[in-house]
């Protein structure tokens, strides 16, 4: 439904440029002691400086998933940033004062992971074929958008409203991030693997279903706002010493197989 994340830039460190590539999902951001921010879906990246001695912890919602957290229509937080009290009320308010009480990190998150629970145990879970349409894109990200309407024995122009609702985007414009992350999730996967080299660039464009490296280049400009080559050695230089997305991206190892 979700996965948690801590960042704490170390003393000797510059202040860290957090930079949020859009992917679907509704996110929760909290610097400790601040107050808890909604990060609606994205269609343009987001840059956040994590300031030096600080602490920030967050969770990334399942595509689909993110009305759980704002009880909104999803479509009336995209590209918005709000604090997390004036969608969610008390919650939100609570969430703040016991992140800020949490003393570590590790605490944190376990105390995100807890309201979190609390908070998606409350609400109206998401449509269920919304839902199902979610679970074949996050499987097959590279398939016809068309497939998951006639699965769900649906009209286009439904399912399109009900993405709308639920989602923020609609079917082909979360394919098109959906696509980016299979990007990413091969970069992390050699990462993973221990690979010290950069990888072939032509060679992210053919698995991820991109028409050639060109292609792949010109969505890597419109979603991280830097250029391809600029990107992925910035992601294997900041994510090669434990950074770990694995959580992140495990919905799309099917579509690297």
């Amino acid at each position: 439904m979700w996965s948690l994340w801590a960042q704490q830039p170390g003393p000797d460190e510059a202040p860290y440029q957090h930079r949020m590539v859009p992917n679907g999902s509704v996110h929760l951001v909290c610097q400790l002691g601040e107050i808890a921010e909604i990060v609606g879906p994205q269609s343009a990246p987001l840059i956040r400086e994590i300031p030096v001695g600080s602490t920030v912890v967050g969770a990334r919602m399942r595509p689909g998933a993110g009305g759980l957290l704002s009880g909104w229509p999803v479509c009336e937080i995209r590209d918005v940033t709000v604090a997390a009290q004036a969608v969610t009320g008390r919650w939100g308010n609570e969430l703040g004062e016991r992140l800020s009480q949490a003393g570590s990190p590790g605490r944190a998150v376990a105390v995100l992971a807890e309201c979190l629970a609390t908070r998606v145990s409350l609400a109206r879970p998401p449509d269920p074929v919304v839902a199902a349409a979610m679970e074949r894109m996050l499987a097959e990200p590279l398939s016809p958008v068309g497939a998951a309407a006639e699965a769900g024995g649906l009209s286009a122009r439904h399912l399109r409203r009900l993405f709308d609702v639920e989602v923020g985007l609609g079917p082909k414009a979360l394919q098109r991030l959906l696509r980016f992350q299979v990007v990413l999730a091969q970069v992390q996967q050699g990462l993973g693997g221990g690979q010290a080299q950069p990888p072939v660039l032509a060679d992210l464009a053919a698995r991820a279903g991109y028409v050639d490296q060109s292609h792949l280049s010109h969505e890597c400009v419109r979603l991280t706002g830097v250029s391809l080559q600029r990107f992925v050695r910035e992601t294997t230089g900041r994510c090669s010493h434990g950074h770990d997305h694995v959580a992140a991206f495990t919905p799309f190892r099917s579509a690297l197989r």
